[in-house]
């Protein structure tokens, strides 16, 4: 389903994805369960598909042929598990795409992307205070992810979803956001 998604939609589709339409797909077996799933899915393809709006100003400025890789880190999101193989066969801007889960903060240092599970969004302050002023962008999955401080939030409202960006905590990191991704996000400061 996650390479489904990522081959055929084009990313305004995909920014703009219907959740309800998708888990209306797997209502054969309906479960709590099964609808997060299919939501969790969905957000690797937004996570996949953000990566291509961003330019971090270490990794655009290297060579590509560096072959330096652009890391994912899934902080505390199990329901993550579906979808890794294929997310590590992708590149972003010529380069590999790692993907790792993490359970531990002092993990992160090295990631570029850095989801935050629904369950650790309590730790987003030691998270942040963590990274320092490293260039990462954080994305989470609560209301008030983006008024912590965190970059993108991946927000279900009425059976879809939709992307909140901090555009202060972006520049202030240092992150060219494309103006596209702007059409599509609510911008919260």
């Amino acid at each position: 389903m996650l390479q489904t998604l990522l081959t055929y939609l084009p990313v305004a589709r995909v920014l703009g994805v219907v959740l309800g339409g998708l888990i209306g797909v797997f209502s054969l077996v309906p479960s709590e369960a099964t609808e997060r799933y299919d939501e969790q899915v969905v957000k690797l393809a937004f996570l996949y598909k953000l990566s291509l709006f961003i330019e971090w100003p270490a990794l655009d400025t290297a060579a590509p042929a560096n072959a330096q890789p652009l890391h994912l880190c899934l902080y505390q999101a199990p329901l993550f598990s579906q979808g890794l193989d294929f997310l590590s066969t992708k590149q972003v801007r010529g380069r590999p795409l790692s993907v790792t889960q993490a359970t531990q903060i002092d993990k992160l240092k090295d990631c570029h992307i850095l989801f935050v599970g629904r369950s650790a969004t309590h730790e987003l302050p030691a998270i942040l205070t963590g990274l320092g002023q490293q260039v990462v962008l954080t994305v989470g999955e609560t209301a008030d992810f983006t008024k912590q401080g965190g970059v993108v939030a991946l927000l279900e409202k009425d059976g879809s979803i939709e992307v909140e960006l901090n555009i202060t905590a972006a520049k202030k990191l240092g992150l060219t956001v494309d103006p596209r991704l702007l059409q599509f996000a609510t911008l919260v400061e």
